[in-house]
């Protein structure tokens, strides 16, 4: 269901030809929250935590693996964050992915019925 949302949400964005900032900010939202992970991590080292090796930093393919994972809504990722400030990073992760598709139905609503 998800994917099929990001599809319509890349439809919508570029159907008008014209990209502006807001456009190109939301398409690289799970980079920097993965950023925003690795971070984390070098400030409050074991912040984010896995079963096996857990006392080791993240790799970048794993905080961006978890990123999109939590952007997606799966939660399939198995990497977790323990630490308060990096439960902050994903509450706002999932927080903004949230908003972005209560503004992507409406908007692919009003698009269908402005046709009729």
């Amino acid at each position: 269901m998800h994917y099929v949302l990001y599809a319509a949400t890349a439809i919508i964005i570029y159907s008008d030809g014209v990209v502006n900032l807001g456009e190109l900010f939301a398409a690289g939202r799970p980079l920097r929250f993965a950023l925003a992970y690795s971070v984390c991590q070098q400030i409050r080292p074991q912040s984010l935590t896995v079963l096996i090796d857990a006392d080791a930093n993240r790799a970048w393919m794993e905080l961006l693996f978890t990123s999109f994972s939590i952007q997606s809504g799966t939660c399939m990722g198995d990497v977790m964050p323990i630490a308060k400030e990096a439960r902050v990073i994903g509450i706002f992760q999932m927080f903004s992915a949230v908003i972005f598709l209560a503004i992507v139905v409406p908007r692919l609503a009003a698009l269908t019925l402005k046709d009729k």
